[in-house]
């Protein structure tokens, strides 16, 4: 592996680790969601409902509470997207984090420690 690898997988490595922790913060919300639902007598399964609940969720958030939700799911529903917009942001700072520091990280390994 040369040097402008490592710089590569060096400079990206601080991205990555913002993107993991807020997938991992997005999972503990989920599950703060699910326990606020069945609190309330019902259940709100995120991970394994029908896609539809995850692409309204990120793109059509005015469609992710429906008429039909009882009370209980409305309020899941509600505390999830209270945190949409953090999440969204924090996702694109990563992958913005990420993707600097990748180029950042080849030229400067290329730079300072050229192979021989």
């Amino acid at each position: 592996m040369n040097s402008g690898e490592i710089g590569f997988y060096v400079g990206a490595l601080p991205g990555l680790v913002l993107v993991f922790r807020n997938m991992l913060a997005l999972r503990r919300r989920i599950n703060e969601a699910e326990k606020i639902a069945s609190a309330e007598g019902d259940f709100l399964d995120f991970n394994y409902s029908a896609s539809s609940m995850k692409s309204d969720f990120l793109f059509r958030p005015k469609a992710f509470i429906k008429a039909s939700d009882r009370a209980g799911i409305r309020h899941a529903k509600e505390h999830l997207l209270l945190i949409r917009r953090l999440a969204i942001k924090r996702h694109v700072v990563g992958g913005i984090v990420m993707t600097i520091g990748a180029f950042a990280g080849t030229f400067l390994a290329s730079a300072f420690w050229p192979d021989r």
